[in-house]
C-alpha cells in the first residue's frame, strides 16, 4: 500500500514515492554542497600554501560545478543528477590515474549516493509525468507499471 512508509536502506534508498525521491535526491544534493566545500577548501590551502592531495587552482572551477549541481539536485533536476555522477566518477577516474591521492571507500560511497541522485530525479520525473498524464494523483500512479520500467514501477 503506498500509504505505508518504506524507506529502503541507506545504500538502497526506496524511491518509489514522492517523498522518498525526494529524501534521496537531497541527500545527493547535500554531499554534492559537502563536496563542493571540500573542494574549494583545499584549493584554499593550495593557493595559501603546499599542495594538498593533488589539488590545483582549477579545483575551485570544481568546487563551483558541484555547487550548481547541488542546486540543481536540490531542485530534482536529472541534468544535475547525471552531470553530478558523471563528474564525481571521471574526478576520481582521473585523480587515480594522475596521482596516488584516491579514498576507494569515500569515492564508491559518495559515487553510491550521487547514483541515488540518479535514480530519484528519474522516478521523480516519472511520477509527474504519470500524474499529468492520468490527470490522477501521485498515489494513484504507485499502482500503475509504467513502459520503460521494467513493469516494476519507479525507481
Amino acid at each position: 500500500m503506498p500509504s505505508e512508509k518504506t524507506h529502503g536502506n541507506v545504500l538502497w534508498p526506496d524511491v518509489s514515492t514522492r517523498e522518498g525521491c525526494l529524501r534521496a535526491a537531497w541527500t545527493a544534493a547535500t554531499l554534492a554542497l559537502l563536496v563542493s566545500v571540500a573542494r574549494a577548501g583545499w584549493a584554499l590551502v593550495d593557493w595559501a600554501a603546499a599542495p594538498v592531495a593533488g589539488a590545483t587552482p582549477w579545483a575551485f572551477m570544481d568546487a563551483a560545478l558541484f555547487a550548481v549541481i547541488a542546486l540543481g539536485l536540490w531542485k530534482l533536476s536529472r541534468v544535475a543528477a547525471i552531470a553530478g555522477l558523471a563528474l564525481y566518477v571521471v574526478g576520481h577516474v582521473w585523480r587515480l590515474a594522475t596521482t596516488d591521492s584516491w579514498l576507494p571507500a569515500a569515492t564508491v560511497f559518495l559515487a553510491i549516493f550521487f547514483a541515488h541522485g540518479v535514480r530519484a530525479t528519474f522516478s521523480h520525473a516519472w511520477l509527474l509525468r504519470c500524474a499529468r498524464r492520468r490527470g490522477a494523483e501521485l498515489q494513484d500512479c504507485l499502482q500503475e507499471e509504467p513502459e520503460g520500467f521494467g513493469g516494476r514501477g519507479p525507481g
